[in-house]
């Protein structure tokens, strides 16, 4: 997956999650994150975005 595969992917599966608390529980900088998302492709490697991916592909989805 390109870095831009990657983002597009995440912001569909986020869509209703708090990630600040994912990605706490995760172990993975919220501010390297956030800059990924912006676009600075060189703050979250391959490895981290397929374990945020299969982390919110397991996530239970709440109505409210």
């Amino acid at each position: 997956m390109t870095k831009d595969e990657y983002r597009c992917e995440i912001n569909r599966l986020s869509a209703y999650v708090t990630m600040k608390e994912l990605l706490r529980d995760m172990g993975i900088n919220a501010s390297n994150y956030y800059a990924f998302m912006a676009g600075e492709d060189r703050r979250l490697g391959s490895g981290a975005c397929d374990r945020i991916i299969e982390a919110l592909k397991r996530r239970p989805i709440s109505p409210n």
